[in-house]
């Protein structure tokens, strides 16, 4: 499996006595020899090739897939085996924190009101183009706002409320200087994200979850709170 510090994004499935279960590419083992040891003591995989005459070799690809690759002299060039996870877009944090990935396109994007932290370097994620006012609510005119934006997956590590209404919603995100972000729809309930957005993706998921619309939290003074962007968002500022 992979992880991402303490976040698990893959996992391979569990061990069968001849392949882990979410690796089918594993059944052909005309080419591999597979061992997986795991007691009180010790927990290891190794793995040999059938023909000696192969070269083959395993990685994480800079788009953070791990890939079984094989050195084919036809082409001259390795040769994908299997990688996981199969999509892309399953990568977790694949465009950093504050990033959303589009999945029709496969290219990052900071969200609306953030930029790069680090310019060709998504690992490293966006940051604010304009500092919130949370701390400083007594300034008037100038508190925080919300940016509505839709078509997007909602970040795992939520908080989630079943029975309050859509406007307690708003305001116990907007009365936490820590939450970044909140959701509500009917069936859900209210759902409220404190610190860092990660894992956004838009027009399609990888791992199940629905797209929907999500409001992030901006200073009152971006531009985006007062012009929006485009027919998939809609400019809302929200005061107390």
């Amino acid at each position: 499996m992979e992880w991402n510090r303490s976040h698990r994004y893959w996992s391979s499935g569990d061990w069968n006595g001849q392949i882990f279960s979410l690796i089918p590419e594993m059944k052909w083992n005309y080419v591999y020899k597979y061992s997986y040891v795991s007691n009180e003591n010790e927990s290891y995989f190794t793995y040999s090739l059938n023909n000696s005459s192969y070269l083959s070799r395993y990685m994480i690809g800079i788009h953070g897939q791990l890939q079984q690759l094989l050195w084919m002299e036809g082409p001259w060039r390795w040769l994908p085996f299997w990688s996981e996870p199969k999509d892309q877009a399953g990568v977790y944090g694949l465009c950093g924190v504050f990033g959303v990935f589009h999945v029709s396109s496969s290219y990052c994007e900071c969200l609306k009101g953030f930029k790069p932290l680090v310019q060709n370097d998504w690992s490293s994620g966006c940051v604010r183009k304009s500092p919130l006012q949370c701390q400083n609510m007594s300034s008037v005119g100038k508190e925080d706002g919300f940016l509505k934006m839709s078509n997007l997956t909602l970040p795992a590590n939520s908080k989630t409320y079943q029975k309050v209404s859509a406007g307690r919603c708003r305001l116990d995100c907007i009365e936490n200087c820590s939450c970044m972000a909140y959701a509500y729809n009917n069936n859900n309930g209210c759902s409220l994200w404190e610190g860092d957005l990660i894992n956004l993706q838009q027009s399609g998921t990888a791992d199940g979850r629905a797209a929907a619309e999500i409001y992030i939290r901006l200073a009152a003074s971006e531009p985006e709170l007062q012009i929006g962007n485009s027919s998939t968002q809609t400019a809302m500022v929200l005061y107390i």
